[in-house]
């Protein structure tokens, strides 16, 4: 069976769309890279912060006995 004239240049289309696509994924995972770890206090290290805070109040709500007693009729 003969191939279409034009069977080469479309795999060669694709192998080219798989490498843009690659390049593509590492520079948006350098964006957020960037975007997380820049700055003074950078936006991780304030995630992280809240993260860790919203933590002690739970764990301070969850072994405080007056708590859960103060919501009950």
């Amino acid at each position: 069976m003969k191939e279409h004239p034009h069977a080469s240049r479309a795999r060669a289309g694709r192998r080219r769309q798989r490498g843009s696509a690659m390049l593509e994924y590492i520079l948006g995972a350098m964006f957020i890279g960037l975007v997380l770890f820049a700055g003074s206090p950078s936006v991780l290290d304030k995630l992280m912060e809240m993260v860790r805070a919203n933590h002690s109040a739970r764990a301070h709500a969850i072994g405080s006995p007056l708590i859960g007693s103060s919501l009950k009729p």
